[in-house]
């Protein structure tokens, strides 16, 4: 599946007239903290 999901964003990125995807980046780890604190 990962690379039919690759393919597709390949697919997308190089397609004329669309627009580009924005880049999304998963959070670190330590970015919001953890349950215990409160």
């Amino acid at each position: 599946m990962n690379a039919h999901t690759g393919f597709i964003i390949f697919a997308r990125k190089v397609a004329e007239g669309t627009i580009a995807l924005k880049r999304r980046r998963r959070p670190s780890k330590g970015a919001y903290g953890t349950a215990d604190e409160e």
